[in-house]
C-alpha cells in the first residue's frame, strides 16, 4: 500500500522543484552568455614595433678598408674593421674591431693618430663616431708614445676631436695621468681633464 502525501506537502514540493528548475535555467543562460562574450571578444595582440622591424642591415662587409682623401689627394683618414654593417633606415653603420688612423692636414709630417676599439657606431653623416669597449688612442712621437685608454668615447674625426665622461688613463714618457672625463683637440694638442685628476711624474721612465 503506497504512502499518502498530504496535498499541502505535494504543492510545496512541486513549487520547490519549479524554483530549482528555474534557477538552473537562469544559471545555464548566464554561463552561455559569458561563453559567448569570451568567444566574441577580439584577440588582444602585442603591438608591433615597426621601427625595430625596419632596423635591419641592407649590406655588410668583412675586412672593410675605407680611405678618405683630402683636397691635395693625400690620405686624411683610414678606417679598417673586421666587419661593417650598414642599416638602411637611418644610414648608420656598426663596426667590430675598428682601427682608425687620422692624419694631420695642418702638419703633414706629424705622426698620425691611431684609434682602436672593440666596437663603433657611426651616424649617417659620419661626423660622430661612438667608440666602446677598451678605446685606445696613441701617437708615436720622437720622445716616445703618447697613449690614452678609456672605456668609451665620442670621436669627431673631421675635427680631430675626442671626448668622454668615463675614467681614463693618459701616459707618455715619464708621465701618467688618471682622470674622469676629458675633452681633447688632438690636432691642436689641447687637452682638458674634467674631474678627479691625479698625475705622476717620473723622469726616469
Amino acid at each position: 500500500m503506497g504512502r499518502l502525501i498530504p496535498e499541502g506537502a505535494l504543492a510545496k514540493r512541486t513549487l520547490h522543484d519549479a524554483q530549482r528548475g528555474l534557477l538552473l535555467a537562469v544559471l545555464l543562460a548566464l554561463i552561455a552568455l559569458l561563453a559567448y562574450r569570451l568567444l566574441a571578444q577580439p584577440e588582444q595582440k602585442e603591438p608591433i614595433d615597426e621601427s625595430a622591424s625596419q632596423h635591419i642591415p641592407d649590406y655588410f662587409l668583412h675586412g672593410a678598408t675605407i680611405t678618405q682623401m683630402n683636397a691635395s689627394g693625400q690620405p686624411e683618414q683610414r678606417l679598417l674593421a673586421d666587419t661593417l654593417v650598414h642599416y638602411a633606415d637611418n644610414g648608420s653603420m656598426e663596426l667590430s674591431a675598428p682601427r682608425l688612423t687620422l692624419y694631420s692636414e695642418n702638419a703633414p709630417a706629424a705622426p698620425p693618430w691611431q684609434i682602436d676599439a672593440a666596437r663603433a657606431l657611426i651616424a649617417q653623416d659620419g661626423k660622430d663616431v661612438h667608440l666602446t669597449g677598451g678605446v685606445h688612442i696613441s701617437q708615436q712621437r720622437p720622445s716616445g708614445a703618447l697613449e690614452l685608454l678609456t672605456e668609451r668615447m665620442l670621436l669627431r674625426p673631421d675635427e680631430q676631436y675626442a671626448e668622454t665622461s668615463a675614467p681614463l688613463t693618459l701616459t707618455e714618457p715619464g708621465i701618467r695621468v688618471d682622470a674622469v672625463g676629458m675633452r681633447y683637440w688632438m690636432d691642436k694638442g689641447r687637452l682638458e681633464l674634467l674631474a678627479q685628476v691625479r698625475g705622476i711624474h717620473d723622469p726616469t721612465r
